[in-house]
């Protein structure tokens, strides 16, 4: 039991700091929790115990797992709660929309901009280059 809530507790935390999956590592920590606590447990017949170390590295490893799994469920919690308010679905749409508005004006002042420095760096006229020899063909 040490070994499998230590390996439960090591996969929990580790998944448990991946952005927007941490949460999906709850059931992992805590069955690495509860097999730790059940293999720290001294046996009943007077044997030695193994494996404490495992079980007490497990059972830390799945406790701090389960806190950053819980910490990233309760802010999807309340960021998909945000989300489908109304209110802030409209100030959403409307910055969005004035946000595209100011792009395309900039953009159009800076394509503006750019077309007369290329009318004012052209010249008038153009020349075409002269050639010293002309080509001889056989």
């Amino acid at each position: 039991m040490a070994i499998a809530a230590l390996v439960l507790g090591i996969v929990g935390l580790v998944v448990s700091f991946i952005p927007c999956l941490g949460m999906y590592a709850l059931p992992l920590t805590v069955i690495a929790v509860i097999l730790g606590a059940l293999a720290m447990r001294a046996p009943k017949d007077g044997s030695p115990q193994k494996g404490k170390g495992m079980a007490i590295a497990g059972l830390i490893c799945g406790i701090l797992g389960s806190a950053i799994g819980a910490y990233q469920l309760s802010v999807y919690l309340k960021v998909r709660s945000a989300v489908n308010d109304p209110d802030f679905q409209k100030s959403f749409r409307d910055s969005m929309e004035k946000g595209m508005k100011d792009g395309m004006k900039d953009m159009k002042k800076d394509i503006d901009n750019a077309a007369k420095d290329l009318k004012d760096t052209t010249p008038d006229k153009v020349e075409a280059p002269k050639d010293e020899a002309p080509a001889k063909t056989e």
